[in-house]
């Protein structure tokens, strides 16, 4: 468990919500598409991140409904020297 004193070195996580775009992942019994969920859901998580850690820099793979592939999803935690990658899948 993290506290808001000790980040455990923590300087960056990258959020990964899956699918996107033209993948629209899996369809719920209530007519939602799993990529508006995983959206939401990262969102969520990443201003929890923020308020509970502010000098904890967060960075989404995506924030908006738009298809980035695995590789471009990677080299986005890699370009900011991510120490933490979530994937929401």
């Amino acid at each position: 468990e993290l506290h808001a004193d000790n980040t455990h070195g923590l300087k960056t996580v990258v959020i990964d919500p899956g699918h996107g775009g033209k993948d629209p992942g899996a369809l719920g019994s209530d007519k939602v598409h799993e990529k508006h969920i995983v959206l939401a859901v990262s969102k969520l998580l990443g201003e929890k991140i923020k308020a509970d850690y502010p000098d904890v820099k967060v960075i989404y793979t995506r924030s908006e409904d738009k298809f980035i592939g695995l590789h471009e999803r990677a080299m986005v935690a890699r370009r900011n020297n991510a120490d933490l990658f979530i994937s929401i899948r």
